[in-house]
């Protein structure tokens, strides 16, 4: 997990902590409980691996050069037959890779569409300002037709023979709280789709219980009706069977 999961904005427990209740509690059904989850994704990572897919077609990190998306869909579709979803942030560069899967862990094409995350997000009242409002703003960006791979710092400084720096009391600060504003708007997320999906369930509850009242007043209806046309026919000296 250090080496081929590690996080890049925050202490690796609390990332990995993060994926399993965001993505591994909704395939918990599919792959089973937390070390099958995180086995399951490294397996799918060596498999799929979209570096090295890249990399065979002579797609490789460059801080000037900019690769056509449609190249590097070519890329992953001729390495594993299917088309992957590609974004870029709001300077053009790459920013995720996306290979689908289906429930047997089998890859399929991706739909050309927003992060579902994301896309949500702008969706919600009062995205107009805050970090929702970021996040619109990004989804509207979401498809670039050219992108930049940028090398990773810590690799332009070991080709130059030095030591990658630390970062500073206030970049640190300023990448915690990236992070802590992405959970947060998730959390957000996580409670508007219970809050509907307990209106729901209320909903439900009051339709069954109605029914049901409306069911009970057509039995009473009718044994009041029999019991008339008893009496009535009592009255007349007559019999009626009653099936």
């Amino acid at each position: 997990m250090e080496d081929a999961w590690p996080s890049w904005s925050s202490d690796d427990a609390t990332f990995w902590n993060h994926e399993w209740m965001r993505h591994g509690t909704c395939a918990e059904r599919v792959v089973g409980g937390q070390h099958a989850f995180f086995s399951a994704v490294l397996k799918l990572h060596k498999k799929l691996n979209i570096q090295d897919a890249l990399q065979s077609a002579g797609i490789v990190p460059s801080n000037t050069h900019q690769y056509p998306v449609q190249q590097l869909k070519d890329a992953m579709e001729a390495a594993y037959g299917v088309m992957p979803h590609i974004t870029c942030d709001q300077r053009g560069e790459l920013a995720e890779v996306w290979m689908c899967i289906n429930k047997k862990l089998k890859p399929i094409d991706c739909v050309d569409e927003p992060h579902p995350h994301r896309a949500t997000a702008a969706r919600l009242p009062g995205a107009a300002s805050g970090p929702a409002a970021s996040l619109k703003a990004a989804a509207t960006n979401w498809n670039c037709r050219d992108v930049i791979i940028p090398k990773l710092r810590d690799d332009a400084l070991q080709a130059q023979g030095t030591e990658p720096e630390a970062l500073t009391a206030v970049q640190q600060e300023g990448v915690d709280s990236a992070v802590a504003e992405e959970y947060q708007i998730e959390a957000d997320l996580e409670s508007h789709v219970a809050a509907a999906v307990s209106s729901d369930s209320t909903l439900a509850g009051a339709v069954e219980r109605h029914v049901a009242q409306l069911v009970a007043l057509d039995a009473e209806q009718q044994l009041q009706e029999v019991q008339q046309q008893s009496e009535a026919s009592l009255q007349n000296g007559g019999v009626t069977a009653l099936v």
